[in-house]
């Protein structure tokens, strides 16, 4: 195999592929979105419907690590809970998954290109569960950055 940064992320981008290194109590159906840190894929975690997120090589583990611990350490409504968090190994290198609940619905940017501006009550609802997401993370003087 091509041991090429972009080699690599594209077979760790296909499902099919996926599906051979990792653990048995997770199941892949299809690809979500591939970034800069990873590719995200939908699936099920001992049955839970999850976004499950496998980093490719050369992540930074420590900053992954801090922020699954924020992610386990934060109780509200408004953000995720985290399913699994774990170790995988595809050829040489040790890859970082994480899998969270998956919640079904469309992103921000996608919603607003096909339907337009939200109404007035859609948008009091996003900002109030914004709201109630950054008040936990600032309990716990957690910041997630946007890379």
């Amino acid at each position: 195999m091509n041991d090429s940064p972009k080699a690599q992320r594209e077979w760790l981008s296909d499902p099919e592929n996926v599906k051979s290194i990792i653990p048995d109590n997770i199941i892949i159906s299809s690809l979500l979105r591939v970034g800069g840190q990873g590719a995200v894929f939908y699936g099920k975690v001992n049955n839970t419907p999850a976004a499950i997120k496998i980093y490719f090589p050369g992540q930074l583990c420590t900053r992954i690590e801090r922020e699954v611990h924020a992610l386990a350490t934060l109780q509200s409504d408004a953000i995720v809970k985290l399913l699994l968090f774990r170790q995988i190994q595809y050829e040489d290198n040790p890859l970082q998954l994480v899998a969270t609940e998956f919640v079904e619905g469309q992103n921000l940017k996608d919603c607003i290109e096909q339907h337009g501006p939200l109404e007035e009550s859609e948008l009091g609802n996003l900002a109030y569960d914004v709201t109630v997401a950054i008040h936990a993370m600032w309990n716990l003087r957690t910041v997630h950055r946007v890379s």
